[in-house]
């Protein structure tokens, strides 16, 4: 499956800010993916993935056996 078979990152209004863990948020922007760690006060680190670079790290973590197949 291709990662436009599994997400749909058309361009759409944000979406609001998820806690993932760890100190680890992400947000949506309507078209970047935003990981960004917090110290609490502000944001402290942010890596802004496109929708080509958001499908690479998928199919990395699938090859690699991260993620469970559906």
């Amino acid at each position: 499956k291709k990662m436009t078979d599994i997400v749909d990152l058309s361009p759409q209004l944000p979406i609001s800010t998820s806690y993932l863990g760890d100190g680890l948020y992400v947000e949506y922007d309507g078209y970047h993916v935003c990981l960004y760690a917090s110290n609490g006060i502000q944001k402290t680190n942010e890596v802004f993935l496109e929708p080509t670079v958001l499908e690479a790290f998928t199919r990395w973590i699938r090859e690699n056996g991260l993620v469970r197949s559906s």
